[in-house]
């Protein structure tokens, strides 16, 4: 691995995508199509869906230890969540209760089966299959995992401050867009860092991406 992050391996395509999601999702936060629990459960199903994919191009891992693999990936996003979710308390969420919505839930559900079931496709016709799904699958997965335990802290400082000033002038959304816009911004910033990683790191990765 490497002990220095190269900047010039930083792929232009990279920053281009987390901007325009990091874009996006912060639009749907302010607008109030997306509450930072529901980003939060959506995170949780597309770790899962990564998850139970990757059995595909790791044939060798017997069913026991996928799924210990998912209870893992449960077990840290419930100690994560714990944090996020007392960060958004702090910040003046659930005053009004869970909001649920259904009809968010079902579209954001179905834009990440759709990145999924399309990696999933990309990495299944590639000559390396597992170096692809490494590339394009298993490093959203290790950001989103990564971020989530980072962005635990980055939601407590500076996210509630930033609830507390935005809660004048967008009472409604103030902490989802707060709370979550901090959580996606340490996403972002660790999906541009683990861009940099050279080919051949990733080849030693593929070959075994799993620390048991």
């Amino acid at each position: 691995m490497a002990t220095r992050i190269d900047w010039q391996r930083l792929k232009a395509t990279t920053i281009v995508i987390e901007t325009v999601q990091l874009g996006l999702a912060l639009v749907a936060l302010g607008l109030g199509w997306l509450s930072f629990p529901m980003l939060l459960a959506l995170l949780i199903i597309e770790l899962l869906a990564i998850t139970v994919l990757s059995s595909q191009f790791y044939p060798d891992r017997r069913v026991k230890k996928q799924l210990i693999d998912a209870l893992k990936i449960l077990f840290a996003c419930a100690f994560c969540s714990a944090f996020l979710l007392a960060a958004y308390t702090g910040a003046g969420g659930f005053v009004e209760g869970v909001r649920i919505a259904p009809y968010e839930f079902a579209v954001l559900a179905l834009l990440i089966a759709a990145r999924v079931a399309m990696i999933a496709f990309v990495a299944w016709r590639s000559s390396n299959r597992r170096l692809t799904w490494t590339r394009e699958s298993l490093q959203r997965g290790g950001v989103v995992v990564i971020g989530m335990f980072i962005g635990a802290f980055a939601c407590l400082l500076p996210g509630i401050p930033l609830a507390a000033a935005l809660m004048p002038f967008w009472p409604d959304v103030a902490a989802d867009f707060a709370v979550g816009g901090m959580l996606l911004l340490v996403q972002a910033g660790l999906a541009c860092v683990v861009s940099t990683m050279s080919d051949q790191e990733l080849a030693e990765i593929s070959e075994n991406p799993y620390l048991d």
